[in-house]
């Protein structure tokens, strides 16, 4: 057996995976009927429609810091979305709202093409969710917007900045689709789609082959020991016992001699 195929294992059963562990969410955004229905939560909008979504996108510009974004996607009235799940909150490690800021930059560097004009920059909307409220004001989604600070009038440019976090429930359906995607066995049937990707339990292709590996390895441990009983036993003979084992003669040796046979 791989040994990373155990330390892989272990990983894993000792995480919590739900929809909102970034290794899960990798997996379930690449499913449209998923992401449309988390959008038309978190948008209020249930009409809205997908026409291009890339789970794990990467953007990069020449000698920058380049980016990898959690879900991107064009909806088909021009916006363009993208949905970051974060888990680090440390707030010494990660500074949220500039890694947002960091990321809507990039994003609109990408969607403006050279002699075009800014008025062609199509709106973005930068969703980003977390598992604790670090804006700590009690709220279960934040919409920041631009105002003019000496006539507390607000002023748009098409951009879009919000922050949904998982530890308030104001018992709205945003926080419901929270609590689905933060925990382990709450679900929802209001929310079909994303109750049925939750109950599918989603895992990692990585995990799924060293889990194959470990229950291949413990198939033929399983053989190896039934037949060597038997030859213990003198049930069978030592020809029909190793003819029986994908062992070589040496390997074939070594395990009847842990078996004192």
């Amino acid at each position: 057996m791989n040994v990373e195929s155990v330390s892989i294992a272990k990983k894993y059963l000792r995480e919590t995976l739900t929809l909102f562990s970034d290794k899960i969410f990798r997996e379930v955004s690449a499913n449209k009927d998923f992401v449309t229905e988390l959008l038309s939560v978190f948008l209020n909008d249930k009409g809205l429609e997908i026409i291009e979504l890339q789970p794990q996108k990467e953007m990069t510009v020449y000698n920058q810091r380049g980016i990898v974004l959690d879900c991107y996607c064009k909806l088909s009235d021009g916006r363009i979305v993208n949905i970051e799940v974060e888990n680090n909150f440390d707030k010494d490690k990660c500074d949220h709202q500039r890694r947002v800021r960091y990321y809507s930059s990039m994003i609109n560097v990408k969607n403006l093409l050279p002699n075009t004009k800014f008025d062609d920059l199509p709106d973005l909307y930068m969703i980003y969710l977390t598992r604790k409220d670090f804006l700590k004001q009690n709220k279960a989604i934040y919409h920041i917007e631009r105002q003019i600070k000496e006539t507390k009038n607000y002023v748009n440019n098409g951009y879009y900045e919000i922050y949904i976090n998982a530890e308030v429930d104001d018992k709205s359906d945003v926080s419901e689709v929270m609590k689905i995607m933060s925990t382990t066995n709450y679900v929802n049937e209001n929310f079909k789609t994303i109750t049925k990707v939750k109950e599918e339990k989603y895992m990692p292709k990585e995990v799924e082959e060293a889990f194959a590996d470990i229950r291949e390895y413990d198939r033929k441990e399983g053989k190896i020991e039934g037949v060597l009983s038997l030859l213990k036993q003198g049930l069978i003979s030592e020809e029909v016992a190793f003819s029986n084992l994908e062992l070589s003669k040496e390997e074939f040796e070594s395990r009847k001699k842990e078996y004192n046979i």
